[in-house]
């Protein structure tokens, strides 16, 4: 059986970083014996693929076109992606590909996440304002023009790489179509500021033909980029960028990823009616509003934070949750064997276990993982034997496994019967007991590399291995898996160990033959810091805690970090929850920590509802909160 990640739609990328193209090589004899074919392009598996576009006809000019003679955009070309990447590479000015003048290198570091951010800001062209190729009418073009801007001003990021295009005939059609009476001026305008090269840079602009190889692999998707361009040096600064991929993977695990199959299958969530709507559920448990240490939590309007158990214990490392959001689980700060803790909520006891810490649970509720001395892989049924009191790891639902890692994270394949472990270079978070003034270090190097697991689980055997494969992640770490397995987030080392951001990579597998092979390529890059992420069961959304510091002030409503009134903070610490949209970047705080409180560890459980635990410096009881602000914040 053969898994692939599907990817691919739209999303709004706002960047102040522009493409600045530095000139046009000549085309050498290989570039000039590819013509432009107005066939279909073949994908990558030598079948025809369907472009982000229809692309226009040859006949240009079809009797009942708004205007006569609207020239192509591009032509499509038929080349196949591995020879398609090093002819692109090439005009681009990529040494590794050929190349023996310079280009956009002579401008850039034209590295692989450059690329990559070249390709989000393209792919956003196309969705928001490119979105008339065969320009029906001059409000059409009007309307793209329009989008051109960046306020009053022509804008490359706009444009992404078909800036590369704009002295050609298209770009012009367009300007006198839709550039109102002084059209030649706007046009003029657009070409100095958004088209690439850079009028002062001394290179010649791309001809039709180049053109129509650089536009047709970015529309692809820049296949074989990683084979041509050499690894990128250590990173040190975070470019974001999000391609059309993440869009596209949202919207289809909207109707095929585990919240949906889990409601399909009439999966029962904890504290909710059978058939009632997630937002009625947990009406019975206390609101944190009500509480003396909780009164303050509270920050997205209409929104509740919910208490469902409180502990004796302090725990340690993450916590995580069943998919159906009845099993919470941990490790516990305790001197005793049974350090492990899964906590029945519908029983309200916290039940012992003979392990230390890394839960993980299977989006189908069939399982989870918990680490001892090695990794145990259990069936869920053992969770709910009735009066279950202690769980030793040798029960017939538990196998042993010395192959899956510690902080591994879980997914099950939308396929069936496959089951996925991800796991690799990793830096312990186990913050909030004493004051914690900085999100966790990331000190992984150029050697890293994401390593995955796939089980099956085989009746009266448990969950068995059946084959592991490592891809190479430099600089990377703390690597999670989305439920279906098609998607892994990382956290990005920077100088000196600092976060730089989260790398978000699409991921397929090939099971196909003897050796288990999978493939990782970057779709998406967020510049900003936290702990570990966990994603939405719907795959559209994650969350993550940040320990504040300095620069979190001004959104906390002070002055700055100077003000007196947040010293407290800078002495104490906090930690806050944050809901990220993974289709467009934004983030929405979801908790108003006060000094010395710490929202940590926040996740998903199938139905939207976000757990996560709150530690207070020097405070033994630790709180499991629920939140329902996904149902507000995400409509």
């Amino acid at each position: 059986m053969q898994q692939r990640a599907g990817l691919a739609l739209a999303l709004g990328v706002s960047s102040s970083l522009a493409i600045v193209g530095c000139g046009g090589p000549t085309p050498s004899s290989d570039d000039a014996a590819v013509t432009p074919d107005a066939a279909m392009p073949m994908g990558t598996d030598g079948g025809p693929r369907v472009d982000a576009f229809t692309p226009v006809p040859d006949a240009y000019a079809s009797p009942d076109a708004y205007f006569e003679g609207v020239p192509p955009f591009r032509n499509p070309v038929a080349t196949p992606d591995a020879e398609l990447a090093r002819q692109a590479l090439r005009i681009l000015g990529a040494p590794s590909a050929g190349a023996t003048e310079v280009y956009c290198n002579d401008c850039h570091g034209l590295t692989r996440q450059t690329i990559r951010h070249w390709r989000a800001l393209s792919d956003t062209a196309l969705s928001e304002c490119l979105t008339d190729l065969e320009v029906s009418s001059d409000a059409s073009a009007a309307d793209m023009v329009a989008c051109f801007r960046n306020g009053d001003v022509y804008d490359t990021s706009r444009v992404g790489i078909f800036s590369t295009a704009a002295e050609l005939s298209w770009f012009e059609y367009v300007f006198r179509h839709g550039g109102g009476t002084a059209w030649e001026t706007e046009y003029a305008a657009f070409v100095e500021r958004a088209g690439m090269p850079a009028a002062d840079s001394g290179h010649p602009t791309l001809d039709q033909a180049q053109f129509d190889i650089l536009a047709e692999w970015f529309i692809r998707g820049v296949p074989g980029l990683d084979d041509v361009l050499p690894e990128d040096p250590a990173p040190t600064t975070c470019t974001p960028g999000i391609s059309a991929d993440v869009a596209a993977h949202g919207a289809r695990m909207a109707t095929m990823g585990w919240a949906q199959r889990n409601r399909d299958a009439g999966t029962l969530m904890f504290g909710c009616a059978p058939g009632a709507a997630p937002t009625t559920c947990l009406a019975t448990e206390e609101r944190a509003a009500d509480t003396t240490y909780g009164a303050e939590w509270d920050v997205v309007a209409g929104t509740t934070l919910r208490v469902l158990y409180t502990t004796d214990y302090r725990s340690a490392y993450w916590t995580r949750s069943s998919a159906d959001g009845r099993f919470v689980s941990h490790g516990a700060a305790v001197m005793s064997a049974q350090r492990g803790r899964f906590i029945d909520l519908q029983r309200d006891v916290a039940i012992p276990a003979s392990g230390n810490y890394d839960p993980s649970f299977f989006p189908d509720n069939s399982g989870f993982v918990f680490h001892g001395s090695r990794a145990y892989v259990c069936e869920q049924s053992l969770l709910t034997t009735p009066s279950l009191s202690t769980i030793t790891f040798t029960e017939s639902q538990c196998t042993n496994n010395r192959t899956i890692g510690l902080y591994e994270h879980v997914a099950a394949g939308l396929m069936g019967g496959d089951y996925w472990s991800v796991d690799g270079s990793f830096v312990s978070d186990d913050g909030g007991h004493d004051p914690t003034l900085d999100d966790p270090m990331t000190d992984f190097g150029s050697d890293s590399d994401t390593d995955f697991t796939r089980l099956v689980n085989v009746a009266d055997e448990g969950f068995r291995v059946m084959g592991t494969t490592s891809i190479s992640t430099p600089f990377e770490g703390d690597a999670v898996l989305a439920p279906s397995g098609e998607l892994i987030i990382n956290r990005i080392s920077g100088p000196g160990g600092r976060q730089l951001g989260y790398v978000l990579r699409g991921v397929s597998f090939d099971t196909s033959g003897p050796t288990l092979r999978a493939e990782a390529p970057e779709i998406a890059r967020y510049c900003f810091n936290g702990g570990k992420p966990a994603f939405s069961f719907d795959e559209q959304w994650m969350v993550i805690h940040h320990y504040l510091g300095a620069a979190d002030a001004v959104d906390l409503g002070f002055t700055g970090a100077s003000d007196p009134a947040f010293a407290e903070y800078l002495s104490q610490g906090a930690a806050n929850v944050y809901l990220v949209n993974l289709a467009t970047g934004a983030r929405t705080r979801l908790t108003n920590m006060q000094p010395g409180q710490y929202a940590l560890f926040p996740h998903f459980r199938a139905d939207g509802w976000i757990y996560f635990t709150v530690r207070t410096v020097g405070q033994r009881a630790e709180h499991i909160v629920a939140s329902d602000a996904l149902f507000t914040v995400g409509g």
